[in-house]
């Protein structure tokens, strides 16, 4: 890291002097170098324990830096002040850094905040960086923060000896739910199963996404195959006893998922993806409403 600096040691020191905060961010294996004033010495930190947070981002703004190749923005809040953000991807030697510039705008007030609103800042600055990856339909992650966390949580694979498990589900004949019963219950469908979902997994290390449609991508963290397995089943089963009842309607709902265990950091994404859909698949195959691995 002291070589990356060296290089753009200049263009850091022109920074420092427009910007409260310069520091440069590996944003995949969440980390933050910052350099003094000096220019002599670097501090290594967590780069979300700068936001006074226990856990990553949701809205990762050097994550969609590395993602996008382009500079992006947003405002973040921290205690009382509210800082511009700017992320500027670097390529170093094939590695992905960003040049993250912060700019106290506190004073320039530039917010106004009316009676459909949050009452105050840190709420309001809070939502409006939320919906950027929120499903509005869901209100689950969107297809945006998949591609900003996954990245990270499989780049950290190895720091214990248990691995991640991926699931990728959708719901069963949803195309009838829709003929039969209408759009709307296919709304209330989608809305609950996600709800069901989302208090089935860990809070802490687990998530979900909406991957599209009727399709849900969910991440288990810290896990090994086999409670993966019991996890994932026994929200199948949740689902698949749950009483779906919309105007009067009682609406019979299953659930299939295909999984696949992550032992290292090597594969992407899309390899990854394309086991779980495959196995996916076979559960389709072999009936639905069932788990295969």
């Amino acid at each position: 890291m002291d070589e990356i600096f060296d290089r753009i040691k200049d263009q850091l020191g022109l920074f420092n002097a427009m910007y409260d905060v310069v520091r440069i961010v590996d944003p995949i294996r969440k980390i933050a170098y910052l350099m003094d004033d000096s220019g002599l010495d670097i501090t290594k930190s967590v780069c979300h324990g700068f936001w006074q947070k226990g856990s990553p981002c949701d809205n990762c703004i050097s994550m969609r830096a590395i993602e996008t190749k382009k500079a992006t923005t947003k405002i973040e809040i921290k205690g009382d002040v509210v800082y511009l953000i700017q992320a500027l991807p670097l390529d170093v030697a094939g590695d992905g850094y960003v040049v993250e510039i912060l700019k106290d705008i506190t004073s320039e007030k530039i917010f106004y905040l009316d009676s459909q609103q949050p009452n105050n800042l840190q709420d309001y600055i809070f939502k409006i960086n939320s919906q950027l990856v929120i499903d509005p339909l869901t209100k689950i992650y969107n297809r945006r923060y998949i591609d900003e966390r996954f990245p990270g949580d499989l780049s950290r694979i190895g720091e214990n000896d248990r691995g991640m498990v991926m699931a990728f589900g959708d719901i069963d004949h949803f195309k009838n739910v829709n003929d039969t019963y209408g759009h709307l219950a296919g709304d209330y469908v989608l809305k609950t199963v996600a709800s069901i979902i989302k208090d089935s997994i860990r809070e802490t290390s687990d998530w979900t996404a909406r991957y599209g449609g009727e399709e849900f991508l969910i991440v288990l963290n810290n896990v090994k195959e086999e409670k993966a397995m019991k996890i994932i089943e026994s929200l199948r089963e949740k689902i698949a006893d749950f009483d779906f009842l919309f105007d009067n309607e009682r609406i019979r709902v299953t659930c299939s998922f295909g999984l696949v265990a992550v032992l290292d950091n090597k594969g992407s994404f899309e390899e990854l993806f394309k086991i779980a859909d495959d196995n996916l698949y076979q559960a389709k195959i072999k009936g639905r409403n069932q788990s295969v691995i």
